[in-house]
């Protein structure tokens, strides 16, 4: 048995129908994804992958510019497609998937979020000749940029999802042939599995995120935990132990009361 492992970040793609991002938004995203993404990715202990970073031939050339410095990383491959085409995607997998290759590793990243430094051996240690297999490590953190704040999550089919898949026959669907990652559940139910381990990915919240990130009924940590992620910044907080304390209280209690809402109510209340 012989794999092939590629993470894969849709950088700025333009979907139909739709604008290229602005300067602005990239201005703001690339400082994010230099700082948390692409240095707990290059801090990985196993370096046997590759990262496909997704961008949009539409991106300028001020910023091509500095992802080409990101790229001086063997592992970091840039590449430059027309929007959102799932096919020119899998042509840009199959060169990776040699006559050894019997199975395909696939894992998505956002652009904006971290991976801890074991992830990525995480992943590969689960490799056990599956035909076709969703993985999904539940638990990780989320992080609030405007308070240096950070929390405990659990999340079923969340957006660090990884896809075990065999290729002896030629035929692939890889990660993004399964996304969004939100409708999983509905449609491959019987090929994930759900693994219980400590905290293995960072979300970041930063005022820009396209998804609502709330905080009601989250559990509070205290920010020493990120000693487990390379980042390029990581937030230095003098915080109480009481402090945190009154808010692991406080988030114990408003998850109390969550469970007491109809289901179709929690979404709305945990994003205010």
């Amino acid at each position: 048995m012989s794999f092939a492992h590629l993470i894969i970040t849709r950088f700025n793609l333009r979907y139909p129908n739709s604008e290229p991002v602005s300067e602005a938004w990239l201005a703001h995203r690339l400082p994010l994804f230099r700082d948390f993404c692409y240095a707990s990715v290059r801090g990985q202990t196993c370096q046997n992958f590759r990262w496909l970073v997704l961008f949009d031939t539409t991106t300028p050339p001020a910023f091509r510019a500095q992802i080409d410095e990101l790229a001086t990383w063997d592992n970091f491959v840039p590449c430059y497609i027309d929007g959102f085409d799932y096919e020119a995607i899998l042509a840009l997998i199959r060169p990776y998937i040699t006559a050894d290759t019997t199975h395909l590793l696939t894992t998505t990243l956002d652009n904006d979020d971290a991976l801890a430094a074991d992830f990525v051996a995480e992943v590969q240690a689960q490799v056990a000749g599956q035909a076709f297999e969703l993985l999904n490590f539940r638990h990780g953190y989320r992080l609030n940029t405007a308070t240096d704040k950070l929390y405990d999550v659990a999340i079923a089919t969340n957006p660090f999802v990884s896809l075990i898949e065999n290729v002896e026959q030629g035929q692939f669907l890889s990660i993004v042939g399964c996304l969004p990652h939100s409708t999983m559940a509905q449609r491959f139910s019987s090929a994930i599995r759900e693994i219980e381990t400590r905290p293995l990915w960072l979300q970041v919240v930063h005022g820009r995120n396209l998804a609502p990130t709330g905080i009601v009924g989250r559990q509070r940590t205290t920010i020493d935990h990120l000693g487990r992620f390379v980042l390029a910044g990581r937030p230095s907080v003098s915080e109480s132990a009481a402090s945190i304390r009154l808010d692991q209280i406080k988030g114990t209690a408003e998850r109390a009361l969550l469970n007491l809402v109809p289901e179709r109510l929690k979404t709305k209340i945990r994003n205010r």
